[in-house]
């Protein structure tokens, strides 16, 4: 890929596929989404913005394959017609988490019904997502909310009536304060501050620490500055929407936490040259004996899709794909490819391989199998937040229950919007 430098400095550029999804009556299907910092200067409280369904290509993947691809793990269709081409929209985007040089191409999907599946979207998306809504032309064209591109309205039209541009419109992103493209400007979403001060986000949740947790603790980290006696050791993935701490609700101390790229626990082995998981495994069993030994899996892992969507490296070192070649034992359990629940079987054979590959370390098996140690599997659901045990006995995964064996499952899902 290249970039013009004069126009995106320092922007990576990501070539992204979207779709105008049109049900029998001609409704538009958008997602909304949460903007990380204020759209507009003048309603800093305004931060909603619709979207297409649709995402960046992965390495070798043509424009209709990532559509169709996006289409499958946002909204459930794995086998709709991807229609031509019908616009683009070149520029600068600050709105989702990382600020792109964005070339989106979109294409036309007519689905049979209204029927979506948005169980997943929350999971493959990097801002908030706040729910879908499918839109009338004409309610696309009146509403004050944003739309992303400007002119969506009228290419939404021209597709109904029959107009299919030839060539692709060229649309362009709105303004910060109206519904008019941009014209260059810089986005009011670009940090001012220096970029090598340490992140201001980190230093106010830190003021938020001093002023509440820590003295609310105060005997705990007096306690825990003299040492650390955890019982449960936590391997789960190092993505950053799934914290160990915050969905067991746990305070400091209480568990001894490694994480990297799909929570993967390599085989024991002492040749190479570091370690770094292997040696957290042994200081947690043998330093700190802990009790509890739980591999946490979680859906839509980054890792895993590296692994059952095999690509060009990422660099020439390509540290990730070495690291996730570890899953080729699991694939192997994890059945046929086909099917849109792959990856999550796969995710599943992931966890039972690393609790499998905790037996290869002599120190992990001699206490297990003298009952000093327990190794548990289990799988979190990042969209509704539900969590999945595993069976040590069929391997199945199945919801948590309490002592009493009552469900633990969530009682509040991610809304959507209405029509």
């Amino acid at each position: 890929m290249t970039q013009d430098s004069s126009v995106t400095p320092n922007l990576p550029v990501r070539d992204i596929a979207r779709a105008l999804v049109f049900d029998p009556d001609d409704r538009l299907l958008l997602i909304a989404y949460e903007a990380v910092r204020p759209i507009d200067p003048a309603a800093p409280e305004a931060r909603t913005f619709w979207f297409m369904p649709g995402g960046g290509l992965e390495p070798g993947e043509t424009h209709v394959e990532a559509c169709r691809r996006e289409l499958s793990e946002e909204i459930g269709l794995t086998d709709s017609a991807i229609g031509p081409q019908v616009a683009s929209c070149d520029g600068p985007f600050h709105l989702f988490k990382t600020p792109r040089f964005a070339r989106e191409r979109y294409f036309v999907v007519r689905l049979p019904d209204a029927t979506v599946d948005t169980s997943r979207l929350a999971e493959t998306e990097d801002n908030p997502v706040l729910g879908t809504r499918w839109w009338t032309l004409d309610e696309l064209e009146s509403t004050a909310e944003r739309i992303e591109p400007a002119g969506l309205a009228q290419v939404a039209r021209d597709v109904v009536a029959g107009r299919m541009p030839a060539p692709p419109v060229a649309l362009a992103w709105q303004s910060p304060s109206s519904g008019t493209p941009h014209e260059g400007q810089p986005s009011t979403d670009t940090p001012t501050e220096d970029s090598r001060m340490f992140p201001e986000t980190l230093k106010s949740g830190y003021r938020s620490f001093i002023d509440g947790r820590l003295p609310d603790e105060a005997k705990r980290y007096a306690k825990l500055a003299q040492g650390q006696s955890p019982e449960v050791l936590m391997i789960s993935c190092c993505d950053s929407r799934v914290s160990p701490e915050v969905i067991f609700d746990t305070g400091p101390g209480e568990l001894f936490v490694i994480r990297n790229v799909a929570n993967i626990v390599p085989p024991c082995e002492t040749g190479g040259d570091f370690h770094g998981t292997s040696a957290a495994i042994e200081f947690a069993v043998q330093g700190l004996e802990v009790k509890h030994i739980v591999v946490l899996g979680h859906a839509s892992c980054g890792g895993i899709k590296a692994y059952a969507n095999p690509s060009a490296p990422l660099s020439k070192g390509d540290f990730i794909g070495k690291w996730v070649s570890l899953v080729g034992a699991a694939a192997e359990k994890a059945g046929d490819q086909s099917g849109p629940d792959y990856l999550t079987r796969l995710e599943y054979a992931m966890v039972a391989q690393s609790l499998e590959n905790l037996m290869t370390f002599p120190f992990v098996r001699s206490r297990v199998m003298s009952g000093r140690l327990a190794l548990h599997g289990a799988h979190f659901g990042i969209a509704r937040g539900e969590l999945l045990l595993r069976d040590p006995d069929t391997g199945v995964f199945k919801p948590a229950i309490d002592r009493e064996g009552r469900s633990l499952s969530p009682t509040s899902l991610i809304g959507c919007f209405q029509s």
